[in-house]
């Protein structure tokens, strides 16, 4: 499937645990008005099938930094584009779109699923998880990240679906299974990062995709 000059550049960044392949269901449709491109967070490798991948077919290497990671993915993306993350990737999106405006990258939109500047809760935030909850959370990944995969990723993966449909993703997001080291990465990002003081900063036509039950 080729790229169309005709149509918007549209990227998309996963959450946490879940990998590039929770897209999946909705490429089909994305792709008709978008060149989509499918990116990899670090440890996350490449998706096993991408749409319109250019340039964002290899994972956006791993670094030890949020802000370093937004970085990385700043130069990945192509000019001029509309950037969607899930989550963990929407928080990287809001990093991202700060650093494109401060290194004269032009981003058309952000659209943010399921995403807020700040995950665990503050004394001025109470509408967030609790840091304890993080914290607890750390604590069993350690002991069994596979284990506690297997209760977070099927609230992930569609609560309308059918149970065909749902067995099938669920099959899919296992092979995309990140290692524990990762996944800690993540969840400390997670818990520490707060981006409410750089809202300011951004100025991007911004789209806010919340539902009742977003974790």
């Amino acid at each position: 499937m080729n790229n169309s000059p005709l149509k918007p550049d549209l990227a998309l960044i996963h959450g946490w645990g879940l990998g590039p392949t929770v897209w999946q269901p909705v490429l089909p449709l994305l792709s008709q008005r978008f060149n989509v491109h499918v990116l990899a967070l670090p440890g996350y490798g490449t998706p096993e099938t991408l749409v319109n991948s250019q340039p964002s077919g290899e994972p956006i290497q791993a670094t030890a930094s949020f802000t370093r990671t937004a970085e990385t993915l700043v130069k990945t993306l192509p000019d001029k584009c509309i950037l969607c993350g899930w989550s963990l990737g929407g928080m990287l999106a809001l990093q991202a779109a700060l650093l494109a405006a401060q290194g004269g990258k032009t981003l058309r939109g952000l659209i943010l699923v399921g995403s807020t500047p700040r995950f665990t809760q503050g004394v001025d935030w109470p509408h967030a998880q609790p840091e304890s909850l993080l914290d607890t959370f750390i604590a069993a990944l350690a002991t069994d990240a596979a284990v506690t995969l297997s209760f977070y990723r099927p609230a992930q993966s569609g609560r309308h679906a059918g149970a065909s449909a749902r067995r099938t993703f669920l099959k899919q997001l296992r092979r995309s299974l990140p290692d524990t080291a990762t996944l800690l990465v993540g969840l400390g990002w997670l818990r520490d990062v707060d981006l409410r003081q750089q809202l300011a900063a951004i100025d991007v036509p911004t789209l806010l995709v919340h539902e009742n039950m977003t974790r």
